[in-house]
Parts: C-alpha cells; structure tokens; sequence
C-alpha cells in the first residue's frame, strides 16, 4: 500500500499565497527558522486563519505570524503541557512547585527575556503558559 502524497501550499509569514488569495490550516507551508513547514495543529490553523485575514484587508501592514510551538499530552497518569523549543537545557526556575517531585510550574529562562515553559502535573491552561514565555512575564 503506497503513502498518498501530501500536498503543501507555500504562503508568506502572513499565509499570503499571493496578495489576494490566503491559505492556512493542515495544508500551508509556512516560512520559520528551521525551513518551510507545515503546522497541522488546530490551535494554530486559527492563528494563522486570524494573521491572514488582517493580510487580506491590511497587506503588509500585518505583522507576521510567530510560531509558539507547545505539546501537551497525559501519559500513565502525568500531565505534561509545553510551551517553547523543547528540549530546554539546564536547570528551570520554579515558578510553582519544587524539585522531587508533585506539580511543577518551571521556566527555562533565554538571555534575551524569553523563557521555555513547562507544567508538570499542574493545571493551567496554554494561554496562561503562552504569556509565560514572553520577555513581559
């Protein structure tokens, strides 16, 4: 049995194929740091349907879209929810919790004031570990 192909659509930082014609969701292929790709998550199918109407009305005055990759996922009874470029390095900051153990809330901070995060067993919803990441936080 033979893979059917995949068909990408190439679209500019704003999901623009050309001025007047847009496309997001499971078949854009974006520009981002590490090469075109596409980003087949339903959260950002929205971001980027959000990103490329503004580019229709708006054009260039739109700011590009910015990836925010997370990963979330339940596995033999731990929670885990993701924020940033995994994998971190070094240790985390403990922004909730402490080390051996329980519900973490940790941050892997950048020079630049960005930060990775993570939330081990604790609950809080993406958005909340989203704002986290930013240099603001």
């Amino acid at each position: 049995m033979s893979t059917p192909p995949t068909f990408d659509v190439e679209v500019d930082a704003r999901g623009l194929v050309r001025p007047d014609v847009a496309a997001v969701g499971d078949l854009a292929a974006f520009p981002t740091p590490r090469g075109r790709r596409r980003v087949p998550l339903w959260s950002s199918a929205i971001e980027q349907a959000k990103v490329a109407a503004r580019a229709l009305v708006h054009g260039d005055a739109t700011p590009p879209l910015r990836f925010q990759p997370y990963f979330w996922t339940e596995q033999f009874g731990l929670s885990l929810k993701a924020v940033g470029t995994l994998p971190v390095a070094g240790e985390p900051e403990y922004v909730d919790g402490e080390p051996g153990g329980g519900p973490a809330l940790m941050r892997w901070p950048h020079a630049d004031g960005t930060a990775d995060v993570v939330a081990l067993d604790y609950r809080v919803p993406v958005p909340r570990l989203r704002r986290m990441t930013r240099a603001s936080a």
